[in-house]
């Protein structure tokens, strides 16, 4: 994943949903179609879903994150009043 593709989701307390997609037309498709998920247990989504505050990887390429490929990752978990 580039700096200039990303996405945001909410999370309604058992599934992520795309809330704004941008990047390439191919990839903002994808993750359209993909939908409403349930993540795994050792994803980054599915940590920030069993708790942890903040979740950073400093080599996306030595963990599992479904197939991103930045060097970094950082993903905050907003607490409901944060978000909005």
């Amino acid at each position: 994943m580039r700096g200039d593709q990303g996405y945001l989701f909410t999370y309604d307390g058992e599934r992520f949903h795309p809330a704004a997609i941008h990047g390439e037309p191919r990839f903002v498709e994808w993750q359209w179609q993909l939908g409403p998920f349930q993540p795994a247990g050792n994803t980054p989504f599915g940590r920030i879903r069993g708790g942890e505050p903040l979740i950073h990887i400093p080599n996306v390429g030595e963990e599992d994150v479904s197939g991103l490929s930045r060097k970094s990752a950082t993903w905050p978990r907003l607490a409901e009043s944060e978000a909005r």
